[in-house]
């Protein structure tokens, strides 16, 4: 099956955004919300705290009206041209774990931002959806996620699209035709995803049930003194990162208001 490996890869063995440094480098990511070392924080900061949390209810909240980071995006992320600049070249973790031996620069200057942001966020909206399906219908002793009936034929076409680049991938010539097929199929699986998922289904008692064992107890939140690996913090600025089940998320202060810096994507 397409979807269990998937997953499994990327959600649980590959390395998360790391606070600090300069490469990518695997942490535990589900720690507490402060180290017992650590002073603890001001009532200033806790108040600070509670409102990143806030709003990242909010933002799963809209994730699950909307089912579409592009939205998201447009809502609720920074509005920093170079920080969102940042967000969308990120589809470059993605290209590369696709075509392993492939490097992130012959992207630049071969696809589109706007091409980059489909790809982007066509493959996390997948992510994300395919994740949320498994916990609204999977039972403990399943072994392969669940998925719409009519996903079979689209995991064909991918598997196609990836047949037609060949086992080294695109050429050159035909980097930004790839990124375009491989998302025009990805949205072609998201649109599955919303006509069989509902509000409704996020407050069933199996999704309740499967949240509580696989993610509730890893709900975190803290105050980080660092920037994150690929996104720096600006002068005297502070990052929230708040764990809500799939979403790993990071906020700044932006006008007064918290926003999105970027999700902890796990490439």
């Amino acid at each position: 099956m397409f979807v269990k490996p998937f997953m499994l890869i990327l959600l649980l063995s590959l390395p998360v955004f790391q606070p600090t440094g300069d490469i990518f480098t695997s942490h535990d990511k589900h720690g507490t919300k402060q180290k017992k070392n650590e002073p603890a924080y001001t009532k200033e900061q806790q108040e600070k705290l509670r409102q990143a949390e806030k709003a990242a209810d909010h933002f799963v909240n809209r994730w699950r009206e909307t089912l579409d980071l592009n939205i998201l995006f447009d809502e609720l992320y920074v509005t920093d041209p170079a920080r969102r600049q940042r967000n969308i070249l990120l589809f470059c973790d993605v290209y590369v774990f696709m075509n392993p031996e492939r490097g992130c620069r012959e992207l630049i200057g071969k696809v589109d931002n706007e091409t980059l942001k489909r790809g982007f966020f066509g493959f996390w909206n997948l992510v994300y959806m395919q994740t949320d399906y498994d916990l609204a219908f999977s039972k403990p002793e399943d072994y392969d996620s669940p998925t719409p009936p009519g996903f079979e034929i689209l995991e064909e076409e991918f598997e196609a699209v990836e047949k037609k680049y060949g086992e080294s991938g695109p050429r050159s010539g035909q980097i930004r035709q790839f990124v375009l097929d491989i998302t025009s199929t990805y949205e072609k699986m998201n649109a599955l995803y919303r006509r069989n998922i509902s509000l409704e289904m996020f407050t069933s008692a199996r999704y309740k049930e499967n949240y509580q064992r696989e993610y509730a107890k890893y709900d975190d939140s803290e105050i980080l003194n660092d920037g994150l690996n690929k996104f720096s913090a600006k002068p005297g600025e502070v990052i929230y990162r708040v764990k809500r089940g799939e979403f790993e998320l990071f906020f700044v202060k932006e006008a007064g208001q918290f926003k999105v810096l970027t999700i902890g994507y796990e490439l």
